[in-house]
């Protein structure tokens, strides 16, 4: 095999590996709840355009969780787009006016996260709050891990620019949820979001979450350098290793600073992460063995076939120590892409032993080693109206009761 070169079959393994991505599900909405907006304001909404509101919140709350249960990933977003605005404008309305937001019946939202583990029983657990911004939260959330389902099935089809896209917008809804919005409510001494609730509600686990969604946009665009034609291995090994720090950061920050969440979520989670950050570390390393050896042949480096061998054993015991892969695809790519790499080893220390006779260090120096990738991933921004107008609210000529006001905005009671 020429070291000049990458046959079709081995790129084609490559591009698998480095574009592997974790299925994330999507929230669920009980269906068997009797959340109603209208009926619950039936005594302070009679408004024409306030019964109109209700009404349109009901009927798009509903497709929402008609399309979480059983819609494609691109209806998710769509539902979550509608109802998003109106609930909003339903939140706006009881806060301008606190007085007249009285309830007639009590406004209970109850959500199954998408990031804790498959119950072994077979009722999904719904956490329910009467909290609007909850509601909202988690719409928001839905829409994120819908354009994330997005992103890996573009990936498997191969259209990995509309996948980096998608990864990006889930990046961005998540950057939002961390920066924006979880913050603007929690700085208002609402406790809303806690252990009680799912993790997609924690601030720390939707800014780890943006991390995680960037590495595997970034991945995408590993992959649109791999089929290109020329090959670029300099580059490939400083995207790989960027990909691999950003799967690390989102690990140390589950860890420092989600530690309560970490242990609610799918364990697969972070298998996935690991895993993934050691292959793209692994082909760092090939990549840039393959870029040095390829510069001794051309006369830019005067020396350095041993550090180059060591590079690529490294690569490859790094490969090596990954757990086997419950995907029989994804493990028959490991061992094929090991066989190639033990191949290249294999002519670089034929070629060492009878030509350049260079002695391979024990292990590469910290001076050869790339001291940081490249990263150039960025989150697309996610576009949140807030400019919504109250409707109005008005008492019955006789008054509703104290108990009976609204407690479910962004108190969590």
């Amino acid at each position: 095999m020429p070291d000049s070169s990458i046959s079709k079959s081995d790129v084609d393994v490559l591009v698998r590996l480095a574009s592997t991505s974790f299925p994330f599900r999507v929230p669920v909405i009980n269906a068997a709840g009797v959340t109603s907006f209208e009926r619950s304001f039936k005594s302070v909404g009679s408004h024409p355009s306030t019964l109109e509101l209700m009404r349109k919140a009901d009927h798009a709350r509903e497709a929402l969780a008609t399309s979480l249960m059983a819609g494609t990933r691109t209806k998710i977003v769509t539902a979550a787009d509608i109802y998003i605005p109106l609930v909003y404008s339903v939140m706006v309305t009881c806060i301008a006016q606190p007085d007249e937001a009285r309830l007639d019946d009590r406004l209970i939202f109850q959500w199954a996260s998408s990031l804790e583990a498959e119950s072994k029983r077979k009722k999904k657990v719904f956490y329910q709050s009467e909290a609007m911004m909850y509601d909202m939260v988690m719409a928001i959330a839905s829409q994120a891990f819908a354009k994330a389902a997005i992103a890996s099935e573009d990936a498997k089809a191969g259209d990995f620019t509309s996948a980096s896209q998608n990864f990006k917008a889930a990046a961005g809804i998540m950057k939002f949820l961390a920066n924006e919005q979880l913050p603007k409510w929690a700085g208002q001494g609402n406790n809303v979001f806690d252990a009680n609730l799912p993790c997609e509600t924690s601030m720390e686990v939707c800014g780890a979450l943006e991390m995680l969604f960037l590495a595997m946009a970034q991945q995408m665009a590993v992959v649109t350098v791999l089929r290109k034609p020329e090959e670029n291995f300099g580059l490939l090994a400083k995207l790989t290793l960027g990909v691999a720090e950003k799967l690390e950061a989102f690990m140390s920050a589950i860890r420092e600073k989600a530690a309560s969440q970490m242990q609610r979520m799918d364990p697969a989670i972070f298998a996935y992460v690991e895993s993934q950050a050691k292959v793209q570390r692994s082909l760092s390393g090939y990549f840039q063995a393959r870029s040095m050896w390829d510069k001794i042949l051309l006369g830019e480096l005067l020396t350095g076939y041993g550090v180059v061998i060591v590079m690529q054993r490294e690569a490859i015991a790094l490969l090596g120590s990954i757990p086997k892969s419950p995907s029989k695809s994804q493990h028959s790519d490991v061992t094929a892409l090991l066989k190639h790499m033990k191949a290249i080893l294999k002519s670089w220390e034929k070629d060492n032993n009878t030509i350049y006779f260079e002695q391979p260090p024990k292990s590469v120096p910290d001076d050869k080693k790339l001291q940081q990738g490249t990263f150039m991933a960025k989150s697309n921004p996610y576009h949140f109206n807030e400019n919504a107008a109250p409707v109005p609210l008005m008492l019955p000529a006789r008054k509703m009761p104290l108990n009976s006001l609204m407690r479910g905005i962004g108190i969590r009671n």
